[in-house]
């Protein structure tokens, strides 16, 4: 399935994709970032 498709549905098929269950899911999982600074040039 790729990851861009809609779903959840808008109109009268479904709440929409960011107000299902699932589109809120996307809005509170957490998530791990680290930042660091590496001297030296790529």
């Amino acid at each position: 399935m790729k990851a861009d498709i809609p779903f959840g549905g808008v109109k009268d098929s479904g709440y929409g994709h960011e107000l299902s269950d699932l589109g809120l899911t996307e809005f509170v999982n957490e998530r791990v970032v680290i930042v660091s600074e590496i001297a030296g040039s790529f």
